[in-house]
C-alpha cells in the first residue's frame, strides 16, 4: 500500500483529504480539528515512508488559492480595521510576532543552540515557509559552499519540529483559553454587528401610530434621535398603501410596516403607539416582495444608496443575506457578488429590478476567470520582487504574502472600471476549501518526510522543548494581553494569532462567524513580511555570537 502510495502522489492526496476529514470530525473533549486534521493525517503518512511525497507545487498553489480567496473576501473589512483602530491592533500584531523571536533568541544564548537551528525552530513555530524559505536563501549566499548542507539540515529539522508544535500548540491554548474565559462566540457577534455586520434574528411587524408625541417628525429624525437599527417599510393610511421614506411624518391612525431585531422592533412600537393587528404585512395586492441573486457586474460595489431605488423604481431593499449572515440593509451597504435581496416594490416594476440584479444562480456559481488570473498574477509577481534591507540583506515576501497583499487592495476595490475583483460567496468559499486542502495534505506529507530524519537527531528533545515552551508562552501571553488587557474581542485576537490556515480553519469553525477573518487578514501580511525579516536577523546575529 505504502508503495502504491508512494508512486500514485493523486491518491495520496485524496486519502490524506478523507481520513483528514474524518478524524476531524471527532470530538475530544468537546474540541474537534475540522480541516486542520488533514495536516496531522498528512503528517502521519509523510513519516512513514520518505517517498510518500506531493509535489511542491500542489502546496504553492494551494497556498496562493486559499490566500487569495481570504484575502479577497475580507479586504474590505480589513482596512475599515485599519481606520478605526490600526495603531492599536498593529502595534498588538507586532508584540506577539516579536515575543518568539526574542525568547528563541535568549534560549539560543542561553543553552547554546545552533544559530541555523534556532532560525529554523522560528520559522516553524511562526508557521511562515517564507520565513524558512528566506533563511535558506541566506544560507546559501553567506556560507562558504563546503558547509552549506551542513548548516542547512538543522535548520530544515528545526522547521519540520517547529511547525507542527506551532499548529497544534495554538489550537490547544486557544480552545484552552476559549474554555477557560467561557467565550460566547455569537454574543461578540451581535455586539459587533454595526462595526461588523453579523447575522440578525430579523422579524417583521406592523405598529399602529397612537401617540401624538411620534406624529410630525420626520421618520430618519425618529430612528437617529432613538437610534433605531430597523428598516420602515409600508405605510398604510386612508386606505392608500405607500413606501415609508426618510422625510415621511407619521399621524394618528397610520399603519406602519417595518423589520428588525426583536428588542428594536418593541422600543419601536412602544414609541410610536402599539402592535397592530392589520394584515399589511401579507397584503400584496399593490407591492410584491421577491428575492433576487445580485448577478449583474454593473450594481456590485455600488452603495443601495447610489441605486437610488425608491426614486428610479419605487422599490426598498427589505433584506441582505451574504453567504450565511442576514442583515438589515442601509444607505451604506454594499452589494457583493451572489448577495441575496429581498425586494419591496410594484408588481409591474419588478422586470426591471430583474435587469437591474441580474438574478442568475449560475453567474453567481462561477469564478471570473479574467480577474482571478491577473490578481494572482499581480500577486504572484510582488512576491517575487526582491528586497534589500539596510546591510545588503536580501529578502522575497514570497507567493503568500504578495499574493495576499494584492488581494486584499482588490477586495477592499471590489472593482476598478469593468473588471470586479471580488469573487461571488459560493465560489470564495469554495476556492478557500480547495486551496486549503491542497496546502495542509501537502505541507503535512513533506513536514512528516523530514520528521522521519528527525527523530535520529541528537537536539530532538530540546528543539521540543523549546517550541512548547515558545508557543505556549508566546500565544498565551498574546491572547491575554490582546483579550483582557486590550479588550479586544476573543474572536478578533485568536484570529490574529492563528498565523496559519490550520489553526485559522479551527477558530473559525468553533466561532461559526467571519470575525476570526477580520483578525487572521490582519495580522498574517504584516506576520509574513516581520517573520521573514525576523527569521534572518537571528541567524545573522546568533552566528555571530
Amino acid at each position: 500500500m505504502i508503495e502504491l502510495l508512494g508512486e500514485n502522489s493523486l491518491l495520496l492526496l485524496f486519502i490524506i483529504t478523507a481520513l483528514g476529514y474524518t478524524v476531524g470530525r471527532i470530538s475530544i473533549f468537546g474540541i474537534r480539528l475540522g480541516s486542520a486534521a488533514i495536516l496531522f493525517v498528512g503528517l502521519v503518512f509523510g513519516a512513514l515512508d520518505p517517498d510518500v511525497d506531493i509535489p511542491p507545487f500542489v502546496i504553492e498553489l494551494g497556498l496562493v488559492i486559499f490566500v487569495y480567496a481570504i484575502g479577497l473576501s475580507n479586504g474590505a473589512n480589513f482596512f475599515l480595521a485599519l481606520r478605526r483602530e490600526g495603531t492599536l491592533q498593529i502595534s498588538f500584531i507586532l508584540f506577539f510576532i516579536t515575543l518568539p523571536a526574542i525568547l528563541l533568541g535568549i534560549c539560543a544564548y542561553v543553552f547554546g543552540v545552533n544559530a541555523a537551528a534556532i532560525a529554523g525552530l522560528f520559522s516553524g513555530v511562526s508557521t511562515n515557509t517564507a520565513a524558512l524559505a528566506a533563511l535558506l536563501d541566506v544560507i546559501n549566499s553567506t556560507v562558504v559552499a563546503e558547509a552549506v548542507d551542513a548548516t542547512i539540515a538543522p535548520a530544515a529539522v528545526a522547521f519540520a519540529i517547529g511547525y507542527p508544535v506551532g499548529v497544534l500548540g495554538r489550537i490547544v491554548i486557544i480552545a484552552t483559553m476559549q474554555q477557560l474565559w467561557r467565550i460566547d462566540y455569537a454574543a461578540e457577534a451581535v455586539a459587533l454587528r454595526k462595526v461588523y455586520p453579523a447575522s440578525q434574528d430579523i422579524i417583521d411587524q406592523v405598529i399602529e401610530v397612537t401617540r401624538p408625541k411620534a406624529t410630525g417628525i420626520a421618520a430618519r429624525q425618529l430612528q437617529r434621535e432613538n437610534g433605531w437599527d430597523i428598516l420602515f417599510g409600508r405605510l398604510s393610511r386612508d386606505g392608500q398603501t405607500s413606501l415609508i421614506n426618510g422625510d415621511t411624518e407619521f399621524q394618528l391612525g397610520d399603519i406602519v410596516a417595518l423589520a428588525g431585531e426583536i428588542d428594536q422592533v418593541e422600543d419601536v412600537a412602544a414609541t410610536l403607539g402599539r402592535i397592530a393587528d392589520h394584515d399589511l404585512l401579507i397584503d400584496f395586492s399593490i407591492y410584491g416582495k421577491r428575492r433576487f441573486f445580485v448577478s449583474n457586474p454593473e450594481v456590485v460595489g455600488q452603495t443601495i444608496a447610489a441605486l437610488d431605488l425608491k426614486e428610479q423604481y419605487g422599490a426598498i431593499i427589505t433584506r441582505l443575506r451574504r453567504g450565511d449572515t442576514d442583515v438589515l440593509p442601509g444607505r451604506d451597504t454594499v452589494l457583493e457578488l451572489g448577495d441575496r435581496i429581498r425586494v419591496l416594490a410594484h408588481w409591474e416594476d419588478m422586470p426591471r429590478l430583474v435587469e437591474l440584479f441580474g438574478d442568475s444562480y449560475e453567474a453567481v456559481s462561477q469564478v471570473n476567470l479574467l480577474s482571478f488570473g491577473y490578481g494572482t498574477t499581480f500577486g504572484l509577481l510582488l512576491g517575487m520582487m526582491s528586497i534589500t534591507l539596510p546591510g545588503g540583506v536580501g529578502f522575497q515576501i514570497g507567493f503568500a504574502g504578495g499574493t495576499l497583499i494584492i488581494a486584499l487592495i482588490l477586495g477592499a476595490l471590489r472593482r476598478t472600471g469593468s473588471i470586479v475583483w471580488t469573487l461571488p460567496y459560493s465560489a470564495n468559499q469554495t476556492l478557500q476549501q480547495v486551496g486549503l486542502i491542497l496546502l495542509l495534505a501537502g505541507i503535512g506529507v513533506r513536514s512528516g518526510n523530514a520528521l522521519d530524519n528527525v527523530i535520529l537527531g541528537s537536539n530532538l528533545l530540546i528543539l521540543i522543548v523549546l517550541s512548547m515552551l515558545t508557543v505556549t508562552i508566546t500565544t498565551g501571553a498574546a491572547l491575554v494581553v490582546g483579550y483582557k488587557i486590550l479588550k479586544l474581542p476573543f474572536s478578533i485576537v485568536a484570529g490574529m494569532v492563528a498565523l496559519q490556515p490550520a489553526v485559522f480553519t479551527f477558530v473559525a469553525e468553533r466561532s461559526k462567524s467571519h470575525l476570526p477573518n477580520i483578525g487572521f487578514t490582519m495580522a498574517v501580511p504584516i506576520g509574513l513580511i516581520v517573520n521573514v525579516i525576523y527569521a534572518q536577523l537571528l541567524y545573522a546575529l546568533l552566528s555571530r555570537l
